[in-house]
């Protein structure tokens, strides 16, 4: 282990309540309903993305006019999130060599969330193995809302590219955020900082056999694209203490983990 020191009820969404088909002519009829609204309905400075129609019950079957929204992207996903409550039995690529370690951390944390029902957003879900083992281990309720770039995998999750996706949550409905990454989730730890989340933050950071460190990561540090490019070996070493500083430098001053070679598995609050 290192340190560093530098209910309102949700509906849980299953493949029976919600993922059934849309009628044969949703797609005609969306396109002439956007057409008709012309604008998103929650239309704010947050807008974001092509309009789409959403179900304020999530019944796709529901297509009167008082169930139907003409929402931006943005304000689509929002409107859904507090649906995705998915279940914790779930290939992304993901390196759990480590399980025990990475479990007896989520079950430390979990330890300093006084609440018994806790709301996970799981951005490399793979199959579920980390928080499924978890959650044999704990008395408390956990509501995993599951994100997997890949097809296949158990369990019901938002399939496509995690960084599109939580860019645009409301992080406030999460206590804790697993970035149980193969490799280094610099983009996503970019999310969260420029969003102010406030929780607990699980980070699996794993330096590639080159080595190779986020470039952008290395120019937040002030090392610049030209140093980088002349000598890359030279900024790729010490790669934990880099990581260290980068955190540092968003308001990090605590992590608490395993640190295996290259393999970093460790979580750090936001307050």
């Amino acid at each position: 282990m290192k340190e560093l020191n530098t209910s309102s009820r949700q509906i849980k969404r299953s493949v029976k309540n919600h993922y059934d088909n849309y009628s044969k002519y949703w797609k005609d009829f969306s396109r002439e309903y956007i057409k008709k609204v012309g604008l998103c309905q929650k239309q704010d400075e947050t807008c974001k993305g092509i309009l789409t129609v959403a179900h304020v019950d999530q019944n796709t079957k529901n297509n009167t006019e008082e169930n139907l929204l003409v929402l931006c992207r943005s304000h689509h996903i929002r409107l859904d999130q507090k649906y995705h409550v998915f279940s914790m039995s779930s290939n992304k690529k993901t390196d759990n060599s480590y399980l025990r370690e990475k479990v007896n951390l989520r079950i430390e944390s979990l330890n300093l969330i006084k609440k018994n029902e806790i709301n996970v957003l799981e951005a490399f879900a793979g199959d579920g193995l980390i928080w499924d083992s978890v959650s044999k281990k704990t008395n408390k309720k956990i509501n995993i809302l599951k994100i997997e770039l890949n097809e296949g995998k158990k369990g019901v999750y938002l399939k496509g590219k995690n960084e599109k996706f939580i860019s645009l949550f409301d992080f406030k409905n999460y206590d804790i955020i697993d970035l149980d990454a193969y490799g280094i989730p610099f983009n996503q730890l970019e999310v969260i900082f420029e969003k102010k989340y406030k929780g607990i933050v699980h980070c699996t950071c794993i330096q590639s056999v080159l080595g190779k460190l986020p470039e952008k990561m290395l120019i937040k540090l002030g090392y610049t694209k030209t140093m980088i490019k002349k000598i890359p070996t030279l900024f790729n070493k010490n790669g934990l203490g880099k990581i260290e500083n980068y955190l540092y430098l968003n308001g990090v001053k605590q992590i608490k983990g395993y640190f295996i070679d290259r393999k970093n598995y460790f979580y750090f609050k936001l307050n």
